[in-house]
């Protein structure tokens, strides 16, 4: 073994069946500490992902990488780190009068798997200063705040996409919190882009998605 990597092993579940090749984490055994700086903290990226042998079990080889201030991002709210944060901010766009603009955040990779536990996507609003604004809804349904294509390879739109209804749902009352849960196998293959946007549609965000197997 390359001493700079290490082998880990996690349950098989629905967190885990999202891991791939070059994802990157954020993995210290020291608490954080703000006094420390972030460049110390160590960062690791996977070189080898391993899932049969045992079944359940999902095996990775990670190698040693450097924390990017860039792109590597610590939450004060949560106290996490997280890597390659920045690759999961979506398309925003704002409004030129207010600076408010809107994102699309969610964890995990691009991918919405057929038949799996489905993926949790959140619509939020931010200031110029990148301050979190409190949008009141003045709607209670989803889709006058969600909406979505399906493209196949080509990057054309499918003539019979899924319901809105049949793939997403409120995360409990918040109509800016869904999940998307797919189980028709014939999108397998397919890109789903999510638009997300406030009631009237002036500040919008996209995210594209790539339909997968489990």
């Amino acid at each position: 073994m390359v001493q700079n990597q290490s082998q880990v092993w996690f349950p098989q579940n629905s967190i885990t069946s999202n891991l791939f090749y070059n994802q990157r984490f954020i993995i210290d055994s020291r608490t954080f500490d703000r006094d420390t700086k972030y460049e110390s903290y160590l960062a690791w990226h996977t070189t080898k992902v391993e899932n049969i042998f045992p079944p359940g079990i999902v095996k990775l080889t990670l190698a040693q990488d450097k924390f990017d201030p860039v792109k590597d991002q610590f939450d004060p709210a949560t106290n996490y780190m997280y890597a390659n944060y920045s690759d999961y901010l979506t398309e925003n766009s704002h409004d030129d009068d207010d600076d408010i603009y809107s994102r699309i955040e969610f964890k995990g990779s691009p991918e919405i798997r057929v038949a799996g536990t489905g993926m949790t996507f959140a619509l939020r609003f931010y200031d110029k200063s990148g301050n979190a604004i409190d949008k009141v809804a003045t709607s209670s349904s989803a889709s006058d705040y969600w909406s979505f294509d399906v493209t196949d390879g080509a990057g054309v739109k499918v003539t019979h996409p899924p319901a809105f209804d049949d793939i997403i749902s409120k995360v409990g009352d918040n109509v800016f919190k869904i999940k998307i849960q797919i189980n028709d196998i014939n999108l397998l293959g397919k890109t789903l882009i999510l638009h997300g946007h406030d009631i009237d549609g002036t500040r919008s965000s996209d995210a594209t998605l790539k339909i997968t197997s489990l």
